[in-house]
């Protein structure tokens, strides 16, 4: 009786989420409707992993997210070096690792969207779409066979068996957070390294498992390519904070979106606008056609805003948070 339970509830599970992701989701309406929000790299590794995560303040960053008006806040799980900023019981037993060797032991990203949530700012995370590029013992064990060099750089080639084993790692991390992760956005979803459409169902599947009113995006490169049939929002990376052209809410019915660094490169530099440059881009191009704009952000030291950055966002923060 137990195990006919479970698999009732497993599919009942399964059709909700086929019925949540659809063209032109209504669950994409709160992030159109937020404008703009926040994107941090936060990539720790080596020896002092944990005493980075341990030191990162999240209710300082949540305050200065809080004063330059963002209505999401992006941070990253990890990336290519294997460390990740919160437990994977999971990614542990396939990698091979002691609980706390490559995942952190404090749980950073609950921790931040409960100081975000007090401000009324929503978390979304980063995670990559499949195993660490640098660490090849760690990325054999996820599945990883073929390393393969193509216009994005050093990449793993995808397979059925790295996509099952990841999506599972995925998945812990979206059953952890559940309504506290309110979207996902997947770097590396390469289609000249294998990346299918399939693929990207088990992925969209395992990370709206926890949280079915999740929004994810994939992300192939610097374009607004949609990558899978179910995805919800356009990645969108783009390395022009002000050089996109958004026509209209939806594309192929994914919601329009735009991911730029504001500084000189992702997580560096100052300002490569003024503050009058962005609000016009902004007001005109994004928001007036249903756009939503997220803008990759400095760490000053530890992890507050960089004062900069923080000096402009305050003056946009004033003109469209009206």
């Amino acid at each position: 009786m137990k195990s006919k339970v479970l698999t009732l509830s497993c599919l009942l599970s399964f059709l909700f989420i086929g019925l949540q992701a659809q063209e032109k989701n209504p669950n994409t309406d709160w992030f159109m409707k937020s404008k703009y929000g926040l994107f941090f790299h936060f990539l720790p590794s080596g020896k002092d992993f944990q005493k980075a995560v341990d030191k990162f303040d999240v209710e300082a960053l949540a305050q200065d997210c809080s004063d330059v008006g963002a209505g999401y806040v992006f941070i990253t799980l990890g990336q290519n070096s294997g460390y990740y900023i919160s437990p994977n019981s999971v990614f542990d037993r396939y990698a091979g690792v002691k609980p706390g060797e490559r995942c952190s032991k404090r749980d950073l990203p609950a921790e931040l969207a409960k100081a975000l949530k007090k401000k009324g700012i929503k978390l979304m995370l980063y995670i990559p779409g499949d195993a660490p590029a640098e660490d090849s013992i760690i990325a054999k064990r996820l599945g990883a066979k073929e390393f393969v060099k193509n216009q994005n750089g050093e990449n793993w080639v995808y397979n059925e068996l790295l996509i099952k084993r990841w999506a599972e790692v995925a998945q812990e991390w979206s059953d952890k957070y559940g309504s506290l992760v309110s979207g996902w956005w997947v770097d590396g979803c390469y289609v000249e390294s294998g990346f299918t459409n399939e693929f990207g169902h088990t992925l969209i599947k395992a990370l709206k498992h926890g949280n079915p009113n999740s929004i994810v995006a994939l992300n192939s490169g610097t374009n607004y390519n949609k990558l899978c049939d179910i995805q919800d929002y356009l990645a969108g990376e783009e390395n022009n904070v002000l050089g996109a052209n958004c026509t209209s809410r939806f594309k192929d019915g994914a919601q329009w979106h735009e991911l730029s660094f504001l500084g000189r490169g992702w997580g560096s530099g100052k300002p490569s606008c003024t503050a009058q440059q962005l609000i016009n881009y902004l007001q005109n191009n994004i928001i007036a056609n249903g756009g939503v704009l997220t803008l990759d952000l400095p760490f000053d030291t530890g992890s507050r805003i960089h004062p900069l950055h923080l000096t402009l966002l305050r003056e946009v923060k004033a003109a469209i948070r009206k």
